[in-house]
């Protein structure tokens, strides 16, 4: 699923495992934005962190870690619009 993300597309997916200072785990978006680049941001309950760069592999073992912790599933849409690196 991740090595078919074709830009301008995002996954939404919830990491149980990540540390918050709220609500256990956090919400992850990640938008393929230009070729071979892919931004991840994750947030909960107030809080979020800025866009910066993920592999391809991390982003990989974070989802299959995480796989079985799916409330609302794993989520793929068209992004409304393209975030940059450091943007909140």
């Amino acid at each position: 699923m991740i090595s078919e993300l074709a830009q301008g597309w995002q996954l939404s997916f919830f990491a149980a495992d990540h540390p918050s200072p709220t609500d256990p785990g956090g919400y992850v978006e990640v938008q393929h934005t230009a070729p071979e680049v892919l931004l991840r941001k994750v947030a909960n309950s107030g809080w979020s962190s800025y866009w910066v760069r993920v592999t391809r592999e991390d982003l990989q073992a974070e989802l299959y870690r995480n796989r079985a912790a799916q409330p609302r599933g794993v989520r793929l849409s068209e992004a409304i619009w393209l975030q940059t690196e450091g943007d909140r």
